[in-house]
């Protein structure tokens, strides 16, 4: 499941991430765009990827490639899971508010998967609920690695959970 996601998520990905940059700096951000050589914006992104506090370029050729980053931003609104769609939807939730009102009920659901023996009924285990005794109910290491194999059983678990609560 989370495979597919990554796959959808790198698909639309590289369908719709845009650049964006101020108008006054288009031509200077274009021009050095042309010259920015691919292996170096390669290095950088390794070293970017791999040390966490990368910001000494040691070349002319990096600070080129650092000085767009700061002056040129990507747009992925449309990219489920992206910071660009996080914050389209807390603008949508922000304009809902304007326009309608305050909300007069909150609700969180949280349903720890990893301490409901529900979890191992909905994988396959054969275990009784109703004569479940204290010693018998899993311990939260061995569920969190079944839920961390099998996501789709803490999916399924989630979706019963919130249909009980709301009937």
């Amino acid at each position: 499941l989370f495979t597919a996601f990554n796959i959808l998520q790198r698909r639309s990905m590289l369908r719709s991430v845009a650049a964006k940059t101020r108008h006054s700096w288009f031509k200077n951000v274009a021009s050095e765009l042309n010259q920015v050589q691919s292996d170096v914006a390669k290095v950088v992104a390794h070293k970017m990827a791999t040390e966490t506090l990368y910001d000494t370029p040691l070349s002319q050729h990096e600070v080129r490639v650092m000085s767009l980053m700061k002056q040129v931003q990507s747009v992925t609104r449309l990219v489920d899971g992206s910071n660009g769609s996080r914050l389209s939807m807390r603008n949508e939730a922000r304009s809902m508010i304007i326009s309608k009102g305050l909300p007069g009920f909150f609700v969180t659901l949280n349903p720890a998967d990893i301490y409901n023996p529900i979890v191992q009924l909905l994988a396959g285990a054969e275990i009784d609920i109703d004569h479940l005794l204290p010693g018998e109910v899993p311990n939260s290491y061995r569920q969190g690695l079944l839920v961390a194999k099998n996501p789709f059983v803490a999916a399924k678990f989630f979706n019963l959970y919130v249909k009980a609560f709301f009937q």
